[in-house]
């Protein structure tokens, strides 16, 4: 449970800190229903998004291997042993923009970004490359690596 719960964390605080919902929830709470529908909205919120993550696990579950049989290895592992430098890029485009984790905390920290930044571009852009940078430090490392050991004559099965 605390693998789940540190790889979903970071998804959570993107979702706890998004303005639009606070906002609703905050104007709801000056309006003329103000406790019930403040009441009505949050428990709403918390249901929606469980419920999605339910049908979600759900789904991860029932699609999992049964008794002795093994997992079957995703079509695009196997062929990444034939893949040109166009294709690796393209899958790093989905696997880094696609991925419904990684969009909603890019999204996340996209929406962080303009709120802090405003209208100053420079700042704008300057954190969009920090972010992207340091969002890229789980994928470098083993480049680096991999990289030395093929310099060094090293080979890597």
């Amino acid at each position: 449970m605390a693998d789940a719960l540190g790889q979903s964390l970071p998804i959570a605080v993107g979702v706890m800190v998004s303005p639009l919902p606070i906002v609703a929830v905050v104007l709801m709470l000056v309006s003329g229903s103000a406790r019930a529908n403040a009441i009505a909205f949050t428990l709403a919120w918390f249901a929606t998004i469980g419920v999605l993550l339910l049908l979600l696990a759900v789904r991860q579950w029932q699609g999992r291997p049964r008794g002795d049989a093994e997992a079957t290895t995703p079509a695009w592992m196997a062929a990444v042993d034939a893949f040109t430098p166009v294709k690796a890029a393209g899958l790093a485009a989905l696997l880094g923009g696609v991925n419904p984790k990684n969009l909603l905390l890019a999204v996340s920290g996209g929406a962080a970004i303009a709120g802090e930044a405003g209208a100053d571009r420079g700042a704008s852009v300057g954190a969009a490359i920090a972010v992207a940078f340091i969002a890229s430090i789980g994928v470098s490392p083993p480049v680096v690596v991999g990289a030395k050991l093929i310099g060094d004559g090293i080979v890597v099965l």
